[in-house]
């Protein structure tokens, strides 16, 4: 077995970084942290136990085909296919803010557990 620590973090392809960053600063509560200068657009963010790193998709029409496709996969194998999840104690309020934010499709959230299929950017 490998002497590893913790898992340090997930690395997100998006549309817009700016907009990913303000979605996970506003919703969720992650704050960001310094980057270091790289050959791509992104911004490194932390919450909820989580270290986030975001890029920028050098291609938007190819990245829009890929999301596109995920997001019809997801919605026909959940709970079979990569996401992460959330855990929560309200969920009816999670709910109602997520449709008044018109930023997702939220999924039944029939447990305290409740996954996010995809933020609006990824």
């Amino acid at each position: 077995m490998l002497n590893l620590e913790h898992f340090h973090h997930i690395t997100n392809e998006v549309a817009s970084v700016e907009k990913t960053r303000d979605f996970y600063v506003t919703l969720f509560g992650f704050e960001e942290v310094r980057r270091p200068k790289l050959n791509c657009h992104g911004a490194w963010l932390d919450g909820l136990g989580l270290h986030l790193h975001l890029i920028e998709a050098a291609n938007i029409d190819e990245f829009e085909k890929r999301k596109s496709l995920r997001l019809e996969e997801f919605s026909r194998q959940v709970p079979f296919v990569d996401h992460f999840a959330f855990l929560a104690h309200d969920l009816d309020k999670i709910e109602q803010m997520l449709k008044s934010l018109q930023v997702m499709k939220p999924l039944s959230l029939s447990s305290l557990l409740f996954p996010l299929s995809s933020d609006p950017f990824v």
